[in-house]
């Protein structure tokens, strides 16, 4: 059985032995941004002033994604179909409004018309 490798093993892996070595222990994680971040939380918490450079940069390098996850945005007169949800009695659906230009906090008017729905920022 694997043992555990938590981000404190990561961070004393760091300090002792240097970037390479938690690269490479890095490279068979499933998400290496999300322990190096959590590195840099414990490694900022520890000492603010410290260099971390190089690890910010091997960060840059996991993040570089290969793929994309999920469908791409809609593009102008395009159509998709979304399956509708049932939650506690309501039906919905999961409508992404980003590619409208909707931000976190903005206001979004929905209205109905005729049977279609216009969505507007």
């Amino acid at each position: 059985m694997a043992q555990r490798i938590t981000n404190q093993d990561l961070v004393m892996s760091y300090l002792f032995t240097g970037i390479e070595k938690v690269a490479f222990q890095l490279v068979s994680r499933n998400n290496p941004t999300k322990a190096i971040d959590g590195m840099l939380e414990i490694l900022n918490a520890q000492d603010p002033s410290r260099d971390v450079s190089d690890l910010l940069a091997l960060r840059s390098r996991f993040a570089t994604s290969t793929g994309t996850r999920g469908r791409g945005p809609l593009v102008d007169g395009e159509s998709r179909t979304y399956k509708a949800q049932e939650v506690n009695g309501s039906v919905f659906i999961r409508l992404p409004v980003d590619m409208v230009g909707a931000a976190k906090g903005d206001e979004v008017t929905v209205s109905l018309n005729g049977g279609v729905f216009t969505v507007r920022v």
